[in-house]
C-alpha cells in the first residue's frame, strides 16, 4: 500500500531513536522500549529494501541482482563484526550510539533518492489462493524449522567460541567476521548460477546438506578445523537465502510478491523466536554446543522434506 523507499525512511528513523535512546536511556524499562523500535525499525528497513529488489528484478538477472545484494549486506556486516571490537576497545558507547545515531538520520535523507516500485492494493482472498497448493505452505513450514538453528546461533553461539574453543573476543571477531565473508560469496556465487543452468531444487538441496552436517561437525574443536566446518556451514546458508529470493520471485505475482515475502520472513522470524526460547535455557543447563548439533539435525530434517516434496514446492519456479 506504501512505497518501500517511504517504508526504508521510516525503518531507518526508528533506527536513529534507537541509537538516541541507548544513548541517553539507561534504565531497564526504557531500553525495552529501545530495543523494541529497534527491532521494528531493523526489520522495516531490511523487508522494504528486499521488497524493491524483488518487485525491480527481471527475468534472467534476479539470481545475479539478489546474490550482489546479499553480498554487499553480508560484507557490511561482516566488517562491522571484525570492527566492532576495535571500536568497543577505542571508543565509549555512548559515543558509538551516538555518531550511528546521526549516520541513521543521514542515511534517512539518503534514502529519499531510492527507485519507485509498482504498489497496487489487493485483496487477501489474491494471497490465499496463491498460497493455496501445499507445497507452498510445507516450504513456508521447511523455513520455520530452518531458522531453528539461527535461534539456537542467537543464544549460544558466542558463548560456545568463549567457552568450548576458548577464544578471546578478537578471536571471536575474527571468526565470525570470516565466515560472513564465507556467506556473502556463496550468496553471489549461487545467484549468478541460479540464472544458468543450475536446477535451482539441486542447488537449494546442496544448501541445506551443507548447512546442517556442517553446523554439527563445527562443535568439535580444535578452533581451526570448527572454522573450517563454520565456513561450510556460511556457505550453505548463503545459498538457502539467496534461493529464498529467487523462489518468491518466481511463484508469485508481482503485486503481491512484498506480502508474501513478508510471510515468508515472518515464518523465519517465528522459527528463530521459538529455538531461542528452547535452546537458550538448554545451553545453559547442558552446554552450549548442543543447541548448534542439535539445530544442526534439524536442518537435515528440512533437507528430507524438501527432497520428498520437491516436486510440489518448485513448481512453477
Amino acid at each position: 500500500r506504501m512505497e518501500s523507499r517511504r517504508l526504508v525512511q521510516a525503518g531507518v528513523l526508528c533506527l536513529a531513536l534507537f541509537f538516541f535512546g541507548g544513548r541517553w536511556r539507561t534504565d531497564f524499562p526504557s531500553q525495552v522500549g529501545v530495543f523494541f523500535i529497534g527491532g521494528v525499525g531493523a526489520l522495516l528497513t531490511q523487508l522494504s529494501l528486499e521488497s524493491l529488489l524483488l518487485k525491480g528484478a527481471r527475468e534472467g538477472e534476479r539470481g545475479r541482482r539478489f546474490g550482489l545484494y546479499q553480498l554487499i549486506t553480508v560484507l557490511v556486516f561482516a566488517l562491522a563484526t571484525v570492527g566492532g571490537g576495535w571500536l568497543i576497545g577505542v571508543f565509549d558507547f555512548p559515543t558509538i550510539f551516538l555518531v550511528s545515531g546521526l549516520l541513521s538520520v543521514l542515511f534517512a535523507l539518503l534514502s529519499s533518492r531510492l527507485g519507485r516500485a509498482p504498489t497496487e492494493l489487493s485483496p487477501v482472498s489474491s494471497y490465499r489462493a496463491e498460497m493455496k497448493p501445499k507445497g507452498r505452505k510445507l516450504f513456508v513450514f521447511i523455513l520455520f524449522l530452518f531458522a531453528f538453528h539461527w535461534g539456537a546461533e542467537v543464544t549460544s553461539y558466542t558463548p560456545f567460541l568463549r567457552d568450548n574453543l576458548g577464544l578471546s573476543l578478537k578471536a571471536t571477531g575474527l571468526y565470525m567476521g570470516g565466515c560472513l565473508l564465507a556467506l556473502a560469496l556463496a550468496s553471489f556465487l549461487s545467484g549468478r548460477y541460479s540464472d544458468r543452468l543450475v536446477s535451482i531444487r539441486h542447488l537449494m538441496a546442496v544448501g541445506f546438506i551443507l548447512s546442517g552436517v556442517c553446523q554439527i561437525l563445527m562443535v568439535f574443536p580444535p578452533a581451526r578445523m570448527s572454522f573450517a566446518f563454520r565456513v561450510l556451514h556460511e556457505l550453505g546458508d548463503g545459498i538457502i537465502m539467496l534461493l529464498i529470493f529467487f523462489w518468491v520471485s518466481s511463484i508469485f505475482h508481482i503485486d503481491r510478491v512484498s506480502g508474501h515475502y513478508g510471510m515468508v520472513n515472518f515464518a523465519l522470524l517465528a522459527g528463530q523466536t521459538v529455538s531461542s526460547l528452547i535452546f537458550g535455557p538448554l545451553g545453559r543447563a547442558w552446554g552450549f554446543a548442543h543447541p548448534l548439533w542439535i539445530t544442526g539435525a534439524t536442518t537435515l530434517v528440512c533437507f528430507a522434506l524438501l527432497s520428498r516434496y520437491r516436486h510440489a514446492i518448485f513448481d512453477g519456479v
